[in-house]
């Protein structure tokens, strides 16, 4: 967790039960998405200094050494709480990632090697890890995004103003790599950001943007009669930009809706 995440949610007098009722409403939908939806079928992107994740995928236990197999298999029978299940779950699987390809993290910032094994994780269909990834993305942002914090400071697909901060640079910092973790996850992430864009926070998505998203998770309202609630298939846009976005939805093109969005709508 970063340090001014941490600060804020144990020292700035905003503990984070406070965003207890919320945030465990967002946890359900993020695991109930996660059991019903079969997570992403994006083409997974290549990353620092060419390494290719379509060439190098993640191991599955079955490739794993019998001891790193046993030690993931072990967490989910031990009752952990949900984001310390997850902690772990993310460890040892990079760990597993960096073992089996050695070549993995050599020359490579540490940082953005985690950052880029997190991408193609949230791609990975099988066990708890995609979600896992989200989740604690979501934990690092929870105690940063309170409307009280920074109203006039929000996120539609743009930021409603720059930062003028070093607060509102994490704040900012910290949205991206979730930004980042939606677009390459497809349903999953499209049912993650659109269940946090239910509360009252620093995201108000825009129209257009929202209707991205809820074409990636039109597919699946059949699996999960919690989804409907969460789209919006008749957006307040022109008929242009509609099928601007319907074709960018069908590409899996996210940063082409981003860079042609509106700016922010003020606040009511």
């Amino acid at each position: 967790m970063s340090e001014l995440a941490n600060n804020v949610r144990h020292n700035g007098g905003r503990d984070c039960c406070r965003l207890s009722s919320q945030w465990n409403l967002v946890k359900v939908s993020m695991i109930a998405a996660f059991m019903m939806l079969s997570g992403s079928n994006i083409s997974v992107l290549a990353t620092e200094h060419s390494w290719s994740f379509i060439e190098h995928p993640h191991p599955t236990n079955v490739q794993l050494p019998k001891r790193d197999a046993n030690l993931i298999r072990q967490i989910y029978s031990d009752q952990l709480p949900i984001d310390e299940l997850c902690e772990r779950v993310v460890r040892l699987e990079y760990q597993a990632y960096q073992k089996y390809y050695p070549s993995y993290s050599q020359g490579r910032n540490a940082d953005i090697a985690l950052q880029n094994w997190k991408i193609h994780a949230v791609t990975i269909e099988a066990g708890a890890l995609n979600t896992c990834v989200y989740l604690l993305s979501l934990l690092e942002l929870a105690p940063l995004i309170e409307p009280d914090f920074e109203p006039d400071l929000y996120y539609c697909g743009v930021y409603s103003r720059p930062a003028q901060t070093d607060f509102e640079q994490e704040m900012i910092s910290l949205f991206d790599e979730y930004v980042t973790l939606v677009a390459a996850g497809d349903s999953v992430g499209a049912s993650n950001i659109l269940s946090l864009n239910r509360f009252e926070n620093n995201l108000m998505l825009n129209d257009d943007v929202h209707f991205y998203f809820s074409l990636l998770l039109q597919p699946h309202l059949d699996a999960d009669p919690r989804l409907p609630a969460l789209i919006n298939l008749s957006p307040n846009i022109s008929g242009e930009r509609k099928s601007f976005i319907e074709n960018a939805a069908q590409a899996h093109n996210l940063q082409s809706v981003l860079d042609s969005t509106e700016p922010c709508a003020p606040r009511n």
